[in-house]
C-alpha cells in the first residue's frame, strides 16, 4: 500500500485543444490534480525541462510526434513518467504497441467522459504513488549505497584494524588493515568465524590462554566493552577492543577493533630500562645523592644517602630536608636554598647533619636546580660528601704535628729542617737557633740557607773546635 500524493500535476498533449480542455475539466475536479496543456510531442518535451510533472496523457495520432514516438523517446532517455495514451475505438494494435513500449495504461476516444475520467483519477493517483515511492527507494538505495561506500572507505583508511562479526560469531565485514596487522589473507577470513581466525594465529601467540584467544563466551561480556592484548612472536603488540553492534536497541553482532601499540610497547620498554639503569647508577653511586621540592622536601634519596644517615627511605620521604641539619647549620640551609633558587647552581656548602643515631655527619654540598622547558623550577637535585672522617683525620693531624713541634722544641740538641736544593732553612728547635742565632749580618737563621748559616760561623766551629783539642 502506497501513501496517496498530494499533489498530481499531468501534462495532457494533444492537437485537439478541445479533448486537452475536457482532460483538464474532468481530473480538476478533484483540487489535487493540476493540468499542463501541450499541442504537440515537441512543446510536450520543451515543458518536460522546465516543470515538474507528475504523469503524461498523451493522444496517438498528432502531428510531427505521435504519442507512440513521445513515449519512445522518453523511455529511451530513461524517463519512467507514468504515461497514459488515448487511441481511437478500433486501435487494439496501438494499445498493444503502446503498453510494449512502456505506457502504463490506455483509454478510448469517444467512451463516457464521467466513469473514463473517474478511473483516470484512480489509476493515476495509484501509478503516480507507486512511482513516487519507487523513486524514494531508489535515491535511498543510492544514498545508503554512498553512505556505505564512505563507511567502508573511511574505515579502509583508518589506522585501526576493524572486524564485524554477527551474533553467531561469523565474520560479516573487515578492512584492509585488518589483515595487515595479523599477516592474514583474504581467504583465510572470508567465510569465517572470528574465533576461527584467532586460533589459526595461536602458534604466533605468546602466552596463548593470557592473549585473547580462550573461547569466544570468555572473551565478550554482552552489552559490556572488553580489552586485550595479542603479543606475537615476532614482537607485534596488537590491542584489541570489542563493543556490541546495537540496532534499533537489538545487538545484532559486535565490532572488534585491532590496534598496533608495539612502538608504544617499545618505547616503553626502553624507558623503563633507561629508568632502572638511571636508578642502579643513582643507588649505587659512591656520593649521595638527594631531590628537593621548591619548598625544600625530600622527593627522593639514593642508597648512599641512607647509608650516610642511617634512615629508611620511608623515614625521609617527604620530610623537610631542613629537619635533618643541626641547629647550627639551620640557618646556613635557609640561606643556601634561597640563593639556589635565584643562581640555580651552588657548590662546596658544608653543613652538619644529623645521624639517626645522634652522630653529627659534616658534608659538602652541591646543589643544581632542575627546570622544565618553560625555565620554571621542577626540583632541586643535590649531592652530598661525607667529609666527617677528612675533618677528624686532620684534626688528629693538627693535633700530632702540634704534639711533634713541642717535642722537637724540647730536645737537648739543635734541630733545623731545611727545602729544596738551597736547603733553605724553614724549621729550627730552640737549641739550633742558640747556637746558631747570629749571622755575620745580624740576621736571624730562619729564611737562611744552611750552608749561608754554616759558612757564616766557620770560625767560631774552628775556634771551638781548636779550644776543645
Amino acid at each position: 500500500m502506497y501513501l496517496k500524493p498530494e499533489e498530481i500535476s499531468v501534462l495532457a498533449v494533444d492537437d485537439d485543444r478541445k479533448f486537452c480542455e475536457i482532460i483538464s475539466h474532468y481530473l480538476s475536479e478533484d483540487p489535487k490534480y493540476s493540468v499542463i496543456t501541450a499541442e504537440s510531442g515537441k512543446e510536450a518535451l520543451e515543458i518536460l525541462k522546465t516543470r515538474q510533472i507528475s504523469a503524461i496523457i498523451a493522444d496517438f495520432q498528432m502531428p510531427d510526434i505521435d504519442g507512440i514516438e513521445l513515449l519512445r523517446i522518453l523511455r529511451t532517455e530513461g524517463n519512467d513518467i507514468p504515461f497514459v495514451i488515448f487511441t481511437g475505438q478500433g486501435c487494439e494494435s496501438v494499445a498493444i504497441q503502446a503498453l510494449n513500449e512502456g505506457a502504463d495504461f490506455y483509454l478510448v476516444k469517444g467512451e463516457d467522459p464521467g466513469p473514463q475520467f473517474l478511473v483516470l483519477r484512480k489509476n493515476l493517483s495509484e501509478i503516480v504513488a507507486r512511482r513516487q515511492a519507487d523513486e524514494a527507494l531508489r535515491l535511498s538505495e543510492a544514498e545508503n549505497r554512498k553512505i556505505l561506500s564512505l563507511l567502508r572507505a573511511t574505515l579502509d583508511a583508518t589506522e585501526d584494524g576493524v572486524l564485524v562479526e554477527n551474533n553467531q560469531g561469523e565474520i560479516a565485514w573487515y578492512n584492509e588493515r585488518l589483515l595487515q596487522l595479523l599477516n592474514l589473507h583474504p581467504d583465510e577470513v572470508e567465510g569465517k568465524q572470528r574465533i576461527e581466525v584467532l586460533m589459526s594465529l595461536r602458534t604466533e601467540l605468546i602466552d596463548y590462554n593470557e592473549s585473547g584467544c580462550p573461547d569466544l563466551e570468555k572473551t565478550f561480556i554482552e552489552s559490556k566493552i572488553s580489552q586485550n592484548i595479542l603479543s606475537f612472536k615476532d614482537g607485534r603488540v596488537i590491542e584489541t577492543h570489542v563493543r556490541p553492534q546495537i540496532c534499533e536497541g537489538i545487538t545484532i553482532g559486535r565490532v572488534w577493533s585491532y590496534h598496533d601499540i608495539t612502538a608504544r610497547i617499545q618505547a616503553e620498554h626502553a624507558l623503563f630500562e633507561s629508568r632502572e639503569r638511571f636508578r642502579i647508577l643513582f643507588d649505587n653511586s659512591p656520593i649521595s645523592h638527594q631531590a628537593l621540592s621548591n619548598d625544600g622536601k625530600i622527593q627522593e634519596v639514593n642508597q648512599t644517602w641512607l647509608a650516610m644517615l642511617g634512615y629508611t627511605r620511608d623515614e625521609v620521604i617527604g620530610k623537610p630536608f631542613i629537619d635533618f641539619c643541626t641547629p647550627e647549620s639551620k640557618n646556613s640551609f635557609i640561606a643556601c636554598f634561597r640563593e639556589l633558587r635565584d643562581l640555580t647552581q651552588i657548590h662546596s656548602i658544608e653543613l652538619i647533619l644529623n645521624h639517626k643515631d645522634g652522630r653529627e655527619i659534616i658534608v659538602i654540598a652541591d646543589g643544581i636546580v632542575v627546570q622544565r622547558k618553560d625555565n620554571t623550577s621542577h626540583h632541586i637535585q643535590c649531592s652530598l660528601r661525607d667529609i666527617t672522617h677528612h675533618r677528624k683525620t686532620e684534626e688528629q693531624l693538627r693535633w700530632t704535628e702540634s704534639l711533634l713541634e713541642e717535642i722537637v722544641f724540647l730536645l737537648p740538641f739543635g734541630i733545623c729542617v731545611t727545602e729544596g736544593p738551597s736547603q733553605t732553612i724553614i724549621f729550627e728547635n730552640t737549641q739550633f737557633y742558640e747556637i746558631w742565632q747570629t749571622t755575620k749580618s745580624g740576621n736571624t737563621i730562619k729564611h737562611l740557607t744552611l750552608p749561608q748559616v754554616m759558612d757564616s760561623n766557620k770560625a767560631k766551629i774552628i775556634s771551638d773546635y781548636s779550644y776543645g783539642g
